[in-house]
């Protein structure tokens, strides 16, 4: 099996679908998507406008993240999650891929049957794979959009 976001190897869920204002699936981020922080060219640094629906009745809170990947990969890497992010910031940091690059950013959505992260002793210093592994049992309900970003 071609392993292509980390959630392939976990129980069946039910699907949500996941949407976005500012981008299609496997379509481009626009510039305001991109990085300021990293000296991006238009780069704001803003968060995509992200909606989903078919959330079943049993899922309490969700969990939205986004990760990195270079765009040829079509596997994921043993360790793809990072402390907090690529700025050391908990917010969103747009995409900065070096120029002539174009990365994959896949956004996930998942829908869990926990109404926080708190109740399994996570805090905001949890990193992202710690808390991912921690919810993993909880996921009741799960969505995926990708989008790309050009250097």
């Amino acid at each position: 099996m071609t392993m292509t976001t980390a959630y392939d190897w976990l129980p069946a869920a039910s699907p949500l679908t996941v949407t976005s204002e500012d981008f299609l699936d496997r379509g481009y981020l626009a510039a305001q998507q991109h990085s300021r922080l990293f000296g991006v060219p238009g780069g704001q640094d803003r968060s995509p406008q992200l909606a989903w629906r078919g959330a079943p009745a049993t899922v309490k809170s969700y969990i939205v993240s986004m990760y990195e990947l270079p765009a040829g990969v079509t596997e994921l890497p043993v360790d793809p999650w990072t402390v907090k992010n690529d700025a050391r910031t908990r917010s969103y940091v747009g995409a900065a891929p070096p120029p002539a690059v174009t990365d994959r950013h896949t956004v996930s959505v998942d829908g869990l049957d926990i109404s926080s992260v708190k109740e399994l002793g996570l805090s905001v210093e949890s990193t992202p794979g710690f808390m991912l592994f921690n919810v993993a049992s909880h996921i009741d309900a799960l969505g995926v959009i990708t989008a790309f970003g050009r250097g």
